[in-house]
Order: structure tokens, then sequence, then C-alpha cells
């Protein structure tokens, strides 16, 4: 009797043994098929390309790339895998969760920040594009007088130079989704292209359409898919320096205003302005060429947060805020006059008894004071606040525009002005990226700053034919004074703003 219980025993614990054992194996087979599920959505597996993180992949750093990937896989993990309480095996379906990204600062602003050559790249881009733009003042000059004496006034011919400006700053809304789907560096190649080509095509302009079409709307169209993804940069490296990077980067507006004015001045004296026009489309394709290769960036701008998580989506309307309005508001009235002085520098010269040479040497001032003002404002608004800054330089801006140009009957007051306004007037370009970034979030700075840069395309686009208009028909103070009230009516905006940010202090630092 004893063996028979002994025996029975041994029997239960060998058949609970077994049972142990195969519990293991389908446990083993349940892990097994979880990741041949898992397999299935090889799509949910994606990684950004190294190239997108780095200019060249030996100088791609492990400690962000491994960041990067870690973030990425954070963002996906969102959508996860449940086990089916019936047949135990492991499905896929989506988790209600917060899926808004949200970049994760990097660890050094210094000069172990790869950071630092976007900020390189988006000075050679501002060199060449916005030096250009603020040098259209020369060739307008010379269209109307010579080469398209009779056929044109400074209303009409304004609008080659001011269509350029309204579309390499409106277009960035539209080139958001390209990026998502190309990348920056893949956008910033198109651009690369076509500005420079647009140049070569104008000097082969033999009627006045062909200056819109070549050194108006395709040079505009080209500096966009530049522009855009490049201002962008700096603002996904840094944090505490980010004012200080962005300042720095936009700087190269002024110093290319400083540089090309009068070497195009010199060209056309030289060798005429066809020649000219080729020569510049060549160097700036250099520039551009260097440019694209040491634009580097963290991550593609997020898709929308509204449920359009389409490519194509241009417009967010989760960024859409009181706080955004009022941004909006001071982005469409402050380009009314801000690239006014630029264009209208030599015509201005010739009126109060100077020669054109003049003007341009005037533009080259008015940039070198843009260059410093750009930079300087960067490093201060980093430690005063970003829209006291704003807020002062546009102030300013429009009083001397008011006051000292009105004023300004000589060769020495002009160049007051020039100086001045170039030290003030900066705050517009280097500010906005990082006011922008202040009120919707980094992560969405492409899109935010895409929809303000919409924002002035009429201003940019108006503007200057405006003041044109009110100088042919009423004179030079009329043209002045819109000018300066455009500023002044900005600066209510950023006021207004400004004080929503402090919650109503009027002292702080914000």
């Amino acid at each position: 009797m004893v063996d028979k219980n002994q025996e029975q025993l041994y029997r239960s614990d060998s058949d609970k043994s077994q049972n142990t054992c195969n519990e293991d194996i389908l446990e083993e087979d349940q892990k097994t098929l979880q990741v041949e599920k898992i397999d299935l959505y090889p799509e949910e597996n994606h990684y950004p390309a190294v190239l997108e993180c780095a200019p060249f992949p030996v100088l791609g750093s492990l400690d962000e790339i491994s960041q990067t990937l870690s973030r990425v896989k954070s963002n996906q993990t969102q959508k996860g895998f449940n086990i089916n309480e019936k047949t135990g095996e492991y499905i896929k379906e989506e988790i209600i969760k917060d899926s808004t990204f949200k970049q994760e600062a990097y660890h050094t602003d210094g000069f172990r920040n790869p950071g630092w050559l976007t900020v390189i790249s988006c000075f050679l881009v501002n060199f060449f594009v916005f030096g250009s733009c603020f040098s259209w003042g020369v060739y307008q000059k010379l269209y109307i007088s010579e080469v398209y004496a009779g056929q044109t006034d400074l209303l009409r011919i304004a609008f080659v130079g001011t269509s350029a400006s309204a579309l390499l700053l409106a277009l960035g809304m539209f080139i958001t989704p390209v990026i998502q789907k190309i990348g920056f560096r893949s956008t910033m190649a198109i651009g690369t292209v076509a500005a420079p080509l647009a140049l070569i095509l104008a000097s082969f302009a033999t009627e006045l359409w062909h200056v819109y079409l070549s050194q108006g709307i395709l040079f505009g169209l080209g500096s966009a898919f530049v522009f855009s993804p490049s201002v962008t940069l700096p603002s996904q490296w840094f944090t505490s320096k980010r004012a200080l990077a962005t300042g720095i980067a936009v700087s190269g507006s002024g110093v290319g205003g400083v540089c090309l004015s009068p070497m195009i001045q010199s060209l056309i004296v030289s060798i005429g302005y066809r020649n000219t026009l080729r020569i510049q489309g060549a160097f700036g394709f250099g520039l551009l060429c260097i440019s694209t290769a040491l634009a580097t960036s963290r991550y593609r701008p997020p898709l929308s947060a509204n449920g359009k998580n389409k490519w194509y989506h241009i417009y967010d309307s989760s960024l859409i805020s009181r706080r955004f309005l009022l941004l909006l508001g001071f982005s469409f009235f402050v380009p009314f006059g801000y690239v006014a002085p630029f264009f209208l520098a030599p015509s201005y010269c010739e009126y109060i008894g100077l020669d054109p040479s003049t003007g341009a040497v005037m533009i080259s001032v008015m940039s070198a004071a843009n260059a410093i003002c750009r930079i300087t404002l960067g490093y201060l608004a980093d430690r005063s606040g970003r829209f006291n800054t704003m807020l002062i330089c546009t102030f300013l801006a429009g009083l001397f525009t008011m006051v000292i140009w009105q004023l300004s009957d000589s060769y020495s007051m002009f160049a007051t002005f020039c100086v001045l306004y170039g030290l003030t007037a900066g705050g517009f370009v280097s500010l906005l990226p990082v006011t922008c970034a202040d009120i919707v979030g980094v992560e969405n700075i492409q899109k935010g700053l895409g929809m303000a840069y919409m924002t002035t395309v009429i201003g940019n686009l108006l503007g200057t034919p405006i003041i044109g208009l009110l100088q042919g028909t009423f004179g030079w103070t009329a043209a002045i004074q819109f000018a300066g009230s455009m500023a002044m009516i900005s600066a209510v905006f950023m006021f207004i703003l400004r004080m929503s940010m402090s919650n109503g202090k009027l002292f702080a630092k914000v």
C-alpha cells in the first residue's frame, strides 16, 4: 500500500514537472510570437539617418546620436502591444496618450555643441540672400536711369526687389511640409541651385518682365528654400545661448550688405551689369554649397497636433493663441517700412544732392550697423529678455525714421540716420525666431515661424512700392512718415505681447 502511494506521489511530481516544462515552452513560443508580430510593423522601427544628425558621418556626436535614437524610440513606444486575454497572443493597439513631441535640450551650449556648424551655415545663407536683396537698390537705380529708362518708374520697378523679399520670407509656411518629407539638407539643395540660377538668367534679360520673373520671383523662390530651413536650425541646438546663436547666424545679412553693395557697384562700372549678375550668381552658388554641407538638424518638424497628421498640411490650428496672434500682428506691420531705407537710399542721396555711389555706401553703412545690431541684440536678449529687447529696438527704429531721416538734408545727417537705423531695425529678423520659439515651443518653431513669415508677405511686397508712390505724389515727408508709423504700430503690438508674457508686470525679464 505504501509502495502504491509513493508511486502515485512520484507520478504527480513528474506530471507537475512536465507541466512546468510545457508552460516554459509555451512562454518561449509566445515571446517568439510577440517578436514575429512586432516585426510585422517595420515602419514603426524608424530611425533618422545619420546624415540628418551631422554634416558628415565622422562629425556626428555619438552622444547626440544616442539621444536622438532614444528620443525617437520613446516617442514610438506610445504605440504599444497588449495581450489578448483569450488567446494569449500579443496584439497591436493604439495607446491613447499625449503624442505631442517635446524637444530635449542639448547637453551643452559651449563650443562642443555641433549647432555652431548650423550657425555658420545660416550665416552664409543670410550673407548671400539678404545681401543680394539689400543690394537691389543699386540695380534699381541703374534700371530706371539707363537700362529701362522711360519703360518703368520707381513704383513698378520696386516690385522686382519687393517680390523677392516677400517670397523669401512668406514661403516658409509652405516649405515646412517639404522639410518634413525630404529633410533640411535636401530642401536647401533646391535653393542652392535655384537662387544663383535666377541671377544668371537675369543677366540675359532683354525685357522688363524677364527681370520680374528671374531677379524677382525665381530668386525669391530659391532663396526661400535655403533661408527657411536654415534660420530655424540654431534654435534646435541651443537653449541658454539661443538668441545669441541666432543673432550671429542672421548677422550674415548685414555683413552681406556691407560686402555686396560696393562690390556690385564697382563691378557694374568696370564690367557691366550683365557680367556682374553672372559673377554674383557663381559666387552665391559656391557659398550656398558650403552652407548646405554644414546644415545639421536634430530632428525634422513634427506633424500637426490637430489630427491632420499628413506631411502636406501646412497650417496647424493648435498653435493659434492670443499671444501668437499678437506676434502675427507684429509681423504683419513691421515689414511695411523695414526695407524701405535700404531700397531707397540711392534715390534719397540723389534727392539731397549726393552722387549714386554714395547711396551704395549708405547701404553698406546700414548693413554694417545691422550686422553689429543682430549679434549684440542676441546677447542682450538672453540677459534682459527677448520681448523687452524686441520692443525697445522696434520703437527706436520707428522713432529714428520719423525724426532723424525726416531732418536729414546733408551727408552727415543721413549717415547718422543710417547708423542708428541699422543698429535698431535688425531686431525684427534676429529676434523673431527666438520669440516665436518662446510662444509655440522649439519643437514647433518651423511651423510657427513659417506662419509668422507668411504674414509679412503683404508688407514686403507692397511696403516699398507704397512708399515710392507716396514719395512721387506727396514728396519725401509722406513717404518717411509712413515708414516710421508702421514701425510704431508694430511696437504697440509688441508692447501688448510683452505685457501678456510678463503677466502684466512692467519691470520683468521676458
